[in-house]
Parts: C-alpha cells; structure tokens; sequence
C-alpha cells in the first residue's frame, strides 16, 4: 500500500474516535512503539498518531520520502532542526512508521477479540457460579446484614 491507502485505512479502522490501546494489552505485549527511536505512543486518531518524542523532519532511511524521523534523543543532523512533540500528523510520518501503525492495530483487535475476551469470559463464568450460590444462600438464610 502506499502512503495515501495508509492513512485511508487506518482512518476507516479508527472511525471518529480516539484509538487506544487497552491496559491489559499494554501489560502484556508492552506498548507499540514507532519510529527510529522505537517510541511507544498510545492513541491513534484520523489525524494524529500521540507520542512524547523528538522529531525531525527529514528523509528516511532509505532517502526516498520526507517526513518525521521519531527519536528519543535529539540527534541534530546538518541543517534539521528537531522538535520535541506530543502528536504528529500520520501525513507526515513515513510510510514504513505507518504500515507499524496499522499492523499495530491489527494486532491489537486480534488480541482482544481472541484471547483477553476469553480471559474476561473465564472470570464472568466464575462469577456466575458465585451468583448461583448466592442466590441459593439467601432462599435457605435470608439476606445477609
């Protein structure tokens, strides 16, 4: 995919809302990280991807497209000044941050749907049990005080 169908689907995935990424994920798998610098950033919206770096606008590794190289040290090169930001725009990330980001996503909804969703089944499961013996407690003896 290029750049364009990048942020395109990612948009479409997210919707009108912010995308965060759940903290029983996050204890588990850490937190997705981006760029260089391999910065977590922790919501994506249609916009703006927000992680706390330093940025500069520059070319990629590979010196075919422009576009915020994400460090976690201000690195100056020959004329890039950086800045130290809390969002950038997905526009202007490069196209292999973005692709990070989208798989990212699909990790994450992957994760959620089969194994933490089976977790919080597996406890709901148990507290019905629970719910079965209380509601046999208080035929025999009443509510508790």
């Amino acid at each position: 995919m290029n750049k364009e169908e990048l942020i395109k689907t990612i948009a479409t995935i997210i919707g009108s809302k912010k995308f965060e990424f759940s903290d029983a994920y996050v204890k588990k798998s850490g937190a997705p990280t981006i760029g260089r610098g391999e910065k977590p950033y922790w919501c994506v919206t249609k916009k703006y991807v927000y992680v706390e770096c330093y940025a500069v606008y520059w070319y990629n590794e590979a010196l075919e497209e422009y576009g915020y190289d994400i460090r976690k040290y201000p690195i100056f090169y020959n004329k890039g000044e950086g800045i130290f930001a809390h969002k950038i725009e997905l526009k202007d990330l490069f196209t292999t941050d973005l692709e990070k980001i989208l798989k990212d996503i699909q990790f994450f909804l992957w994760w959620e749907i089969n194994v933490h969703k089976m977790e919080i089944q597996k406890e709901l499961d148990k507290c019905e049990s629970y719910s079965k013996a209380y509601s046999k407690m208080v035929k025999l003896v009443g509510v508790p005080e």
